[in-house]
Formats: C-alpha cells, sequence, structure tokens
C-alpha cells in the first residue's frame, strides 16, 4: 500500500516508480494530514538555476533567496512562513533531472539530506520521494 511505503522513509530519500494517479492520492493524503507537499518536475529542472527557482516557488523562499546551495540551506530550514507538521518533497522523473547528471543530482541529494538532519532534530518528519 502507498501511505505504508511512504511511511518507511520519514527521514530518508526514498526511490519509487509511481504512476501519476498513486503519485497524486499520496501528494493529496499527505496535504490533508497536515504536510506542506512540494512536487518538482524534471522538466523544468535542467540546470541548478532552474531547480532552485522551482523549489524557491513552491516553497516560497522568500525574495532575498540567493539561487545557491548555501541559501538553498539556510532556506530550507527555516520555512516559518509556512505551516506544517511534516514536509514531502517529490522529484518526480528525477533520473532526466539535471539532464541525467548524477554529480548533479547527488549534490541536491546531498543537500536536501540537510535539511532531514535539521528537520529531524525539530522533531518534524521531512519526506523525500525520487519518482522515476
Amino acid at each position: 500500500m502507498i501511505s505504508d511505503y511512504i511511511a518507511n522513509c520519514t527521514y530518508d530519500i526514498c526511490v519509487s516508480s509511481f504512476i501519476y494517479g498513486d503519485l497524486y492520492t499520496m501528494m493529496y493524503w499527505e496535504t490533508h494530514a497536515g504536510a506542506q507537499v512540494v512536487y518538482i518536475r524534471s522538466e523544468y529542472c535542467k540546470s541548478f538555476s532552474q531547480f532552485f527557482h522551482e523549489i524557491a516557488t513552491a516553497l516560497r523562499f522568500p525574495n532575498y533567496f540567493g539561487m545557491n546551495f548555501n541559501a538553498f540551506d539556510d532556506c530550507i530550514t527555516d520555512l516559518e512562513w509556512l505551516k506544517f507538521n511534516s514536509i514531502f518533497i517529490v522529484l518526480d522523473d528525477f533520473s532526466k533531472m539535471f539532464n541525467g547528471n548524477s554529480s548533479d543530482q547527488d549534490a541536491v541529494c546531498y543537500h536536501l539530506r540537510l535539511a532531514m538532519e535539521y528537520w529531524k532534530s525539530q522533531g518534524v518528519p521531512f519526506k523525500v520521494l525520487l519518482n522515476n
């Protein structure tokens, strides 16, 4: 069951291949459970600047967001402007993100793991799903 699968991924990056209906159902239930749900599409993330733009828009980062990993780390561990009891980030078609450049993909995962560690210390579930 989808909910069992994602429940086991509270503080880790999980890889999946959900079809869109299942993925949207999962995001719907996460939203209604109080999560801040972020859906990032790979076709809009061919470069870091595009990725930063997409995630900054989805998480409503402040205007001063610097469009780099230092600023990303600062903003994703703040989020005081949002109301949530958990965070759920879906990176859809992840294998195509950054045109398949694995070192760029690894960099994003590294910084998401830093955010996970921070939110774990705050007692806030932080889930990341790499959907392929």
